[in-house]
């Protein structure tokens, strides 16, 4: 029985390290596949979208093929455990190590003006950050191989090919990431491409493969939004033939990520095979290899194929499945850290006593444990505390026993008006309480209780057995960091620190909550209530960025998004613009861009059109992110009143960035100084009419308008058009179509037009009507230098409106002086 198996050793097929090659091509090379990762150390995570099935097509010309592994053996890649390993003494307590993400403001604004005018390159954000180097290899180890196997096999050796394309048409929830993770995993290993990125497509819904990215040997992961967010184009399909011959070019391949009624509109002209039916992995084997990934030593086969077992995960839909294998785990975890002297159990009768008995914690687990949890609320003696004591350790997953006996006073006051004074003896003690809910103390003061999923089951309980009561619940949750006073009472001091471990803690339940329930209330209570302390607000953005990007949340997240983004409400619209600018905007480009859209058209605080700008100028410092983002800057400039004044700020923010080693080149301009020969691997190369679109929103801001400094950006432009011959032609180019007459001149345009034609007849006193022709426009000109000078005094926007007070008070001889 699995609980007196031998433990399992290296060469077991089970603590294998599984690979997609053939293992008598790759004998002994398993650290040389460690090696192989942290060569390449610009590999970046890939988008955390749902994954595809990858299948690549070969051009009719394609580049030289680079050497690469041995074909592909499927029994090495999802080996079937030959005996069952037996459980190892591991730590119950798993590291939860959460990054803290910096939110960066490109540009600061400050009473209409853009402080620290000059962006340098050399402050950018590490956006090109390499990830986790074993993370795409546990995902392979993870992934389990779809029935039948043989498309799947041949789309692995396609993808092998440069210029191969595969489009995997399945629903996000049927395993589709894993598998092109798993996927591209493999081709990093054989150094057939040497980092993974994901790209967008682009608001516009075309697929241009002229724009895929001009870096050499990369596995790209193309996730296309679904229709109701963003219509991808009929024509995709037809675009894939020219799409591999472009990444032949550069040994490049492509997995796309689609629907299959998508793929039904869009697929239509696409090469053949292209997207072929890779199969569907079986329940039974995506826990199996699951519970392999996680723990090594499991008795993976005797769980997953238990008479009990079986049947929960018959014909259950992938989620299901790896929840019932992390259920499995807990239990496992619980019962190794918990078995007296960590002695395995040799005698074969007794393993198979224990071995049933954790089994039917599973099943009870997977069931929510309803039955026992009404047993256990319907206790005649049971107390208001006694619930509110189970409920706030199950919130505080992790927490300290003080943190969730005081936090558990403050429940009963909310929800019960109830007062338990926690400095007297009057109410029970921790120790009763923690024996009451079936839980222990371990030896750091931290609760843990008796039951895999128990915390989970009790919250699920209490929000269908108490309706009336979870908009208080949330509404506390939400505060409960801000109460250091109600901690104090049951520990000397509540730091810093200690609130945001709180807050983790917290905001960690809440996403839990909302992704499992699809109910955005506690989170959006979350991020409401700690908008207006600094320390909690970095948490919150932080919460819903690495919730944005995790593959268990990231489906619904990108939704709850989407859905903050509509709404006319500032807090709700600046935590979008945080987020999009953090790592969600940097792997899920296309989303971000579509959320920031969204918010620039129901945008109504001035503070919120500054926060989009400072979000464009953040995204923009990814060499990768700068064509995608410039097409939407330059469509919000395009718009009328409120998203106009969007584009304002955020093409105003990026034209004073300039590059980091030529401070006088305005960065949009850089592709300007490539030499013609390298042109084609510059990405972003915006035109002159796009440059001029940008100008003409920034230099048409109404005259009572707050934002960018106008003058600033033509200091750092005409200084360029200066210092630079090179760029001189350009920049008046942009500068002129800007203000290209599109039959509306002013009244100073009339007047100057009129007196040029006037001057320029054929008249013998021509040149007396051109001297007077200049006196006029010098003196118009003046009266423009004196209405900026006088601006520039008095920082009074509504100086433009008085232009005729300077007339005045001046003369023309005063002028010519």
């Amino acid at each position: 029985m699995p609980l007196s198996q031998p433990q399992a050793t290296p060469s077991s097929p089970e603590a294998d390290d599984y690979e997609l090659a053939s293992p008598t091509a790759h004998v002994g090379h398993t650290d040389h596949h460690q090696d192989s990762l942290s060569e390449h150390p610009h590999s970046i995570e890939p988008t955390y979208a749902s994954p595809t099935n990858t299948e690549a097509m070969q051009p009719d010309s394609v580049a030289e093929e680079p050497t690469i592994a041995a074909p592909l053996d499927v029994d090495h890649f999802d080996q079937k455990p030959k005996t069952p390993a037996a459980t190892s003494t591991v730590d119950a307590s798993a590291d939860s190590s959460e990054s803290k993400v910096k939110i960066q403001q490109g540009v600061a604004v400050n009473l209409g003006s853009i402080v620290g005018l000059v962006q340098h390159f050399e402050e950018t954000l590490d956006l090109h950050a390499p990830s986790d180097p074993g993370y795409l290899q546990d995902k392979r180890r993870e992934f389990a191989r779809p029935t039948p196997e043989e498309p799947f096999v041949e789309a692995l050796q396609r993808l092998r090919l440069p210029g191969g394309v595969l489009v995997v048409n399945r629903p996000p929830d049927q395993g589709r990431r894993i598998m092109a993770l798993a996927l591209m995993s493999e081709l990093l290993r054989e150094h057939a491409i040497t980092e993974v990125r994901p790209i967008p497509i682009g608001q516009s819904g075309y697929f241009a493969p002229r724009r895929l990215p001009h870096d050499r040997q990369c596995g790209f992961l193309l996730e296309l939004p679904p229709d109701d967010e963003l219509r991808v184009h009929d024509s995709f399909g037809a675009t894939l033939h020219e799409a591999a011959v472009v990444l032949a070019k550069r040994h490049n391949r492509l997995i796309i990520l689609t629907r299959p009624a998508q793929w039904l509109r869009i697929g239509s002209g696409a090469p053949r095979g292209v997207a072929p039916d890779l199969g569907v992995a079986q329940p039974r084997d995506i826990a199996h290899r699951r519970l392999l990934a996680c723990e090594p030593d499991i008795a993976a086969s005797e769980w997953v194929d238990h008479h009990d077992i079986a049947p929960l995960l018959t014909g259950r839909p992938p989620a299901e499945a790896r929840r019932v294998a992390d259920i499995i785990i807990k239990e496992h975890r619980h019962y190794v850290a918990t078995r007296s002297g960590n002695v395995p159990v040799t005698d074969p009768d007794e393993a198979a006593i224990e071995f049933d008995k954790l089994v039917a914690g599973v099943v009870k687990a997977c069931k929510n444990w309803h039955d026992e949890l009404l047993e256990w609320h319907s206790k005649p003696s049971r107390t208001a505390l006694d619930r509110n004591f189970l409920l706030a350790a199950a919130v505080l997953r992790g927490g300290s026993v003080s943190h969730i006996y005081a936090t558990a006073a403050d429940l009963c006051r909310t929800l019960d008006k109830q007062k338990i004074r926690l400095t007297g003896q009057q109410a029970p003690g921790a120790y009763a309480l923690i024996a009451e809910i079936d839980a222990r103390r371990d030896d750091n003061d931290v609760l843990v209780f008796s039951k895999a999923d128990w915390d989970d089951a009790a919250l699920e309980y209490f929000w269908s057995d108490r309706p009336l009561a979870r908009s208080a619940f949330c509404e506390w949750l939400a505060q409960v960091p801000s109460r250091g006073g109600v901690i104090n009472a049951a520990f000397e001091n509540f730091s810093t620190s200690d609130k945001h471990d709180l807050a983790r803690r917290i905001g960690a339940f809440a996403v839990r909550w909302a992704v499992r329930h699809r109910r955005q209330e506690p989170l959006k209570r979350l991020v409401t209530a700690w908008h207006k302390d600094t320390g909690l607000w970095a948490l919150a953005i932080e919460i819903v960025d690495t919730a944005a990007i995790d593959e268990l949340s990231a489906s619904y997240i990108h939704q709850m998004l989407l859905s903050w983004s509509s709404r006319d409400n500032p807090v709700l619209q600046e935590a979008v613009v945080a987020v999009c600018q953090g790592r969600f905007g940097r792997q899920y480009a296309d989303k971000a861009l579509r959320r920031l859209k969204k918010v620039t058209e129901t945008i109504s605080e001035p503070e919120t059109t500054a926060l989009v700008s400072n979000a464009v100028t953040t995204l923009f410092r990814d060499p990768a992110m700068r064509t995608i983002l410039f097409e939407y800057v330059v469509k919000w400039c395009d718009h009328g009143l409120r998203r106009g004044t969007v584009g304002r700020y955020a093409f105003g923010a990026l034209a004073v960035v300039t590059l980091p080693d030529e401070l006088d080149t305005p960065a949009l301009l850089a592709h300007h100084l490539v030499p013609i020969d390298l042109l084609e691997e510059i990405d972003f190369q915006p035109s002159i009419e796009e440059l001029a679109r940008g100008w003409r929103t920034l230099l048409s801001a109404p005259a009572d308008a707050s934002g960018p400094n106008v003058q600033a950006a033509l200091d750092i432009w005409l200084e360029a058009a200066h210092k630079q011959p090179t760029l001189r032609p350009i920049i008046l180019d942009v500068l002129r179509h800007a203000v290209a007459i599109d039959n509306r001149l002013s009244i100073r345009d009339i007047l100057r037009l009129g007196a040029d034609t006037w001057a320029r007849e054929r008249h013998p006193d021509r040149p007396i009507r051109n001297g007077v022709r200049l006196d006029l426009h010098e003196l118009l000109d003046n009266d423009l230098q004196e209405f900026g000078a006088r601006r520039a005094r008095t920082n009074d926007v509504s100086a433009h409106h008085n232009i005729s007070d300077i007339l005045a008070t001046r003369t023309p001889d005063a002028d010519r002086a």
